[in-house]
């Protein structure tokens, strides 16, 4: 079984527990951080944008962005039919069904037409990539001109307090706590790797601005457990 699968095989596994999990293992914190994502994502975009959400999950990026924006239309991407199960119960249950697509489908080859999205967002799902560089090229052929790309995640700690005491809670307390509570302790015991395998912050600024990207920011949350992007695409 490939990496991909794999991982696609393991996120399957808890999608009935994943909403409840980030809940408990963030304190509540991640509906703030996605509502305060959205309405940074969507500030500027006009009325009527068409949001793109890779790696969508069960869809709480997506369905913030559709309070935040009584028009936008979203589509949410993700390679696990049980995950995307519940982000379809999620949107019905809230009244935007008519605004929001899913899609199964692999972040690396987006069924998407290029140029097509106001805005892209990756929230918790860059990290399981099997090719990140590639991943953030289909971001970007999505984009309009103009375009604006977010994404959240665990990012490589660097070396200072506040990210060590997040990384110390990542490591020791995430895994066991995630495990009991989903009945799956390998899930949970995947995220201290994936984030030690992945990008630090200053190296996926490199990477975006290699792939074209301009004006990246970012923001840490709750002491830099978690780091907010965004970028955009040159309007010319």
């Amino acid at each position: 079984m490939s990496r991909g699968q794999d991982v696609r095989a393991m996120f399957s596994k808890i999608a009935r527990t994943y909403d409840l999990l980030n809940t408990v293992l963030s304190f509540g914190r991640h509906h703030a951080w996605r509502r305060e994502f959205a309405a940074e994502l969507l500030a500027g975009l006009g009325e009527r944008p068409v949001v793109l959400e890779v790696c969508a999950g069960t869809g709480d990026t997506a369905l913030a962005c559709t309070q935040r924006c009584a028009h936008c239309r979203v589509v949410g991407i993700d390679f696990s039919q049980p995950m995307l199960a519940v982000f379809l119960k999620k949107a019905a249950r809230r009244g935007v069904s008519g605004r929001t697509l899913v899609i199964c489908a692999d972040a690396l080859r987006l069924p998407v037409a290029g140029g097509s999205c106001d805005a892209v967002a990756c929230t918790w799902g860059a990290r399981n990539l099997s090719d990140l560089a590639a991943g953030v090229r289909e971001m970007w052929r999505c984009l309009r001109p103009g375009g604006r790309l977010g994404v959240i995640d665990f990012f490589r700690p660097e070396a200072n307090l506040a990210h060590c005491l997040a990384s110390w809670y990542v490591k020791l307390v995430i895994p066991p706590l995630g495990g009991l509570l989903s009945r799956d302790l390998r899930a949970y015991a995947y995220l201290p790797g994936s984030i030690a395998r992945f990008a630090s912050r200053g190296e996926f600024a490199e990477l975006l601005r290699g792939v074209g990207f301009e004006n990246i920011r970012t923001r840490e949350m709750t002491l830099g457990v978690a780091t907010l992007f965004f970028a955009e695409k040159p309007a010319r």
